[in-house]
């Protein structure tokens, strides 16, 4: 073995022979002392899931949980020792992504003794709670409307949004108070700011293509078109513009009349 093998093999040493099934001594050879398989291949294979791993925590820092979830599913494939560490990857770009109920099931599968599986356990806890809280601020917001207090259900919706910022109908309803108090400009800016999953809702486009239509200026009326090419800048400016010669065209056409 060279020196970098070595190095390599210190670092994902494995625990059994992959075709045998024995315990591997320590330090690993090159062959199963029990089979006399070779082990190099599967070094090869420990050492490619091992990077999938170190890859997918690094998109996992970045908040990339879906490149999280190709990354590490690849990785529990590939080699079957690392499933456990790639099955906790897996549950936490679960809940990254607000995939609750998904990540449950997932954790249950896994050492409920082990640390990481409690904190993680306790993170759904909490964002459970929040969701139970958002959405009985958003049901209120949904009662007030109706009764005609629209500021009151709009404050309501405002506040589910803060509680869970990724539950899609919150957003939808906070967008769509603001449109009916004539504030279609602050209604856009509530669905540009919300998350990637409000915007993938069926609704999204339904309640923006109504709000893009507030913010149209109104048809002109009729003559408006007329008066607005006679008198372009308006006929206050006109006239102030044009007051020398009106007085003097008043002048004229008095002289005339006295004359006639």
């Amino acid at each position: 073995m060279t020196i970098e093998t070595e190095q390599r093999s210190e670092a994902l040493t494995l625990h059994f022979c992959p075709l045998c099934r024995s315990r591997l001594p320590h330090p690993m050879p090159d062959r199963c002392p029990e089979c006399g398989g070779d082990l190099s291949p599967f070094m090869e294979l420990a050492a490619e899931a091992r990077g999938l791993i170190a890859q997918a925590r690094l998109e996992l820092a970045r908040g990339e949980f879906e490149e999280v979830l190709e990354l590490a599913d690849r990785a529990a494939l590939l080699w079957d020792e690392l499933r456990q560490e790639a099955q906790l990857l897996l549950a936490e770009a679960l809940v990254g992504l607000h995939r609750l109920d998904e990540a449950e099931e997932l954790l249950s599968r896994l050492d409920q003794e082990s640390e990481p599986v409690r904190l993680l356990r306790g993170r759904v806890a909490y964002l459970r709670e929040g969701e139970r809280a958002a959405m009985e601020r958003f049901n209120a917001g949904l009662a007030a409307a109706r009764r005609g207090y629209l500021l009151d259900g709009l404050n309501e919706f405002a506040q589910a949004v803060r509680l869970a910022p990724h539950l899609i109908r919150p957003h939808l309803a906070l967008a769509e108070a603001y449109l009916e108090l004539e504030r279609p400009e602050r209604a856009l800016e509530v669905l540009e700011q919300a998350p990637p999953e409000v915007a993938r809702s069926p609704h999204y486009d339904q309640v923006r293509e109504r709000i893009l239509l507030a913010m149209e200026p109104p048809a002109p009326e009729e003559g408006a078109t007329l008066w607005r090419t006679l008198f372009p800048q308006g006929f206050a400016a006109w006239l102030a513009e044009n007051s020398v010669e009106l007085l003097v065209l008043i002048l004229l056409i008095w002289l005339v009349a006295k004359l006639v």
